[in-house]
């Protein structure tokens, strides 16, 4: 699915795309941003799909919902809850300080990310954060950073995209 959507000629395609995926196939839940010069989409799946946009700007994305928007499963209340408090900490950590530069903000950013006080890298028995990337889009293009072990103890380090991911 992923690859397929790789493929196509727009992030608002490749949306489509997987819309049209989810309907013929089953997935286990996941969260997704397909993106491109001209639009962002998020598209998450679980016990239901929603599909919309991303504005400019900073978000957060967890494993029970966005930006502030949770669907906490009843079945994993506890450890749902904690995502959507992680995540809305992320969020208050991760507002632009008046004056910040974009490296400096990408640095805090990746500092937040690798930090176990607010929860994004996590470990457990048998479960845990794998890996960690940071997306950059501006005027002046696409900067990729991937820590390719959990972020807690793995740099990140600059990936090459030629503009594209």
């Amino acid at each position: 699915m992923v690859r397929d959507a790789l493929g196509r000629t727009s992030a608002e395609a490749a949306a489509r795309a997987i819309e049209d995926e989810l309907e013929t196939r089953s997935y286990a839940g996941f969260n997704l941003v397909v993106a491109d010069a001209t639009a962002a989409v998020l598209i998450e799946h679980g016990a239901r799909t929603v599909v919309g946009s991303l504005a400019p700007g900073v978000h957060v994305i967890v494993n029970v919902g966005a930006d502030g928007r949770y669907e906490i499963p009843s079945d994993r209340a506890e450890p749902g809850g904690q995502r959507a408090e992680s995540g809305d900490r992320i969020g208050r950590a991760l507002r632009p300080e008046p004056g910040e530069t974009g490296g400096e903000w990408r640095a805090r950013a990746e500092e937040t990310l690798a930090d176990h006080d607010y929860g994004a890298c996590v470990h457990g028995d048998g479960f845990g954060t794998r890996s960690a990337t940071s997306i950059a889009v501006d005027e002046a293009g696409l900067e990729c950073r991937h820590a390719p072990g959990p972020p807690c103890r793995t740099a990140f380090e600059p990936v090459a995209t030629n503009d594209q991911l």
